[in-house]
């Protein structure tokens, strides 16, 4: 299906916000990359993020780290993350358990003071 978008930046009136919150399956940097004017006024940007590829093509969360590095913006923390086990049969079973791999998570990146 087709579906028609617009950027950031081209939204009229102009975007204002200090807050963004953004989790859209992998394009989170393809989005901000498209929003550099809109990012000049935000303080603080909350993305998913993932460690290891989900979505076919999509950038992980060093990339998207250094575009916000190149924006202004630092890492303050990671929320939300979410991790399976490597084996999960030496842990009962239970694939939260033990030894787990880093998969996603929000990042929240805030404004470089």
């Amino acid at each position: 299906m087709t579906v028609e978008t617009t950027r950031l930046d081209d939204i009229s009136p102009e975007v204002e916000a200090d807050y963004v919150k953004i989790d859209v399956q992998g394009s989170e940097l393809q989005i901000l990359e498209n929003a550099t004017k809109t990012l000049e006024q935000v303080l603080i940007i909350e993305a998913e993020v993932e460690f290891l590829p989900i979505y076919k093509d999509q950038p992980l969360f060093g990339d998207l780290q250094i575009f916000m590095r190149s924006q202004g913006f630092v890492l303050h923390k990671l929320i939300d993350v979410a991790s399976r086990c490597f084996m999960p049969q030496y842990f009962g079973g239970n694939r939260h358990a033990g030894m787990s791999q880093m998969l996603w998570a929000d990042a929240v990146f805030v404004r470089d003071f």
